[in-house]
């Protein structure tokens, strides 16, 4: 494979390829973007009850939990992307699990929040294929349990990190 095609297929576009070279201020602009969707939803929470009427629980859920899962959601999206061309995949599975996990433990409605627990578990088990792919240093451990390096080496048959 050619040395231009292994570079395309790490490229890109420009606001992500500079949120990944500054990982800092991106932290700080999703933080602040998740305080002013926080106070939008407060605001909107107010609004929409501001003749003594309550929302329904499905409204409240979305409301309370839509501003801390869009930040999350946009930093498992780059981190996924930092690791693997496809890291969105289980970027997304983890966000769209948290996000429906959340809003069924708040309105208790169990196939809501076992479906987002699923995706969750789906989306981490996503994000180790992805980096085991891409041959990331992985370890496992807990506590005093010894820690265990996971991490494909070059003799190992899959396909070549270059290769999507």
């Amino acid at each position: 494979m050619s040395a231009g095609r292994r570079g395309a297929a790490r490229r890109h576009p420009a606001v992500l390829a500079w949120a990944l070279a500054h990982q800092n201020a991106t932290t700080g602009i999703l933080l602040g973007l998740m305080a002013v969707l926080t106070g939008i939803s407060v605001a909107v929470g107010a609004w929409l009850t501001r003749d003594g009427e309550m929302l329904s629980d499905s409204a409240t859920a979305l409301l309370v939990t839509t501003p801390f899962v869009l930040p999350i959601a946009i930093a498992a999206f780059m981190g996924g992307l930092a690791v693997h061309p496809r890291g969105w995949i289980p970027a997304l599975g983890l966000s769209a699990g948290l996000w429906l996990g959340m809003i069924g433990q708040a309105t208790e409605r169990d196939a809501l929040f076992q479906t987002g627990v699923a995706l969750c578990g789906a989306g981490v088990v996503g994000f180790w294929v992805a980096g085991w792919i891409a041959r990331v240093p992985m370890w496992l451990g807990l506590g005093r349990w010894k820690w265990v390096q996971v991490q494909r080496t070059e003799d190992d048959p899959l396909a070549p990190r270059d290769q999507a």
